[in-house]
């Protein structure tokens, strides 16, 4: 059926899985694969919020219906995690990752993939094998993300020079951000909310990416931004 080109890779089923999170829950690493390679979509959630590397992190051992797969035993080098582990839910969850899920989506409950991994040497590696990234421009490594809500993680090109007074995504008042790179990254940069924002130069890519992310709600991000949109 994946060889027909009408397949439709993102249809969903009552929990609102697509077949590449139902590949990925039952443990079939050959059709994960496959739907992988025919494009589908790394990062759809299901009706709890749960991404694909939710569901690979609940998943005990994947089982292998193709040839092998060097990049899992790339995986298990890079985690040191020995070879017996190469199918386990953490390698495979990087071998998405590899391919662009992300492991700082959040949940319903506020849980990110990061979060359901117990050991703290296991889940420092993978901060460092896959930084966020930022969530307007998608180029860059995110370098700042703002509290309480951390939902936006911003590069240094796309972070404004002062705190934005609400999130855009939830509507929470933000009230301080946080480093996500260097040695003090675990120190927090408190500051007030005060005076207008000073309007950061965006290229044009940047804008249309953000554009065809928000759609007709394009313009809330030029007010978090403080850009001029008569422009």
């Amino acid at each position: 059926m994946l060889k027909q080109d009408s397949v439709n890779l993102e249809i969903v089923n009552k929990e609102y899985r697509t077949p590449l999170l139902e590949a990925v829950s039952d443990g079939h690493l050959g059709i994960m694969q496959r739907l992988i390679a025919r494009g589908a979509n790394v990062n759809v959630v299901e009706h709890g919020g749960n991404n694909c590397l939710h569901l690979a992190l609940a998943t005990n051992e994947f089982n292998s219906e193709v040839e092998h797969m060097t990049m899992l035993d790339q995986f298990c080098v890079e985690l040191k995690l020995g070879n017996e582990e190469r199918c386990s839910g953490v390698v495979v969850a990087s071998y998405l990752a590899h391919h662009g899920a992300n492991f700082y989506c959040k949940n319903k409950i506020g849980r990110t993939p990061l979060d359901l991994i117990e050991e703290e040497d296991l889940k420092k590696m993978l901060k460092t094998l896959f930084s966020p990234q930022c969530v307007f421009c998608e180029d860059e490594v995110a370098t700042e993300t703002f509290f309480p809500c951390k939902h936006l993680s911003l590069c240094k090109k796309c972070c404004p020079q002062k705190i934005p007074k609400q999130c855009l995504k939830c509507g929470q008042n933000i009230t301080s951000k946080n480093s996500l790179v260097g040695p003090n990254s675990s120190n927090m940069e408190v500051q007030m909310v005060a005076g207008p924002v000073e309007s950061p130069e965006l290229k044009e890519k940047d804008l249309l990416r953000v554009a065809k992310r928000l759609g007709r709600d394009w313009w809330q991000v030029a007010i978090f931004l403080g850009v001029d949109t008569t422009n």
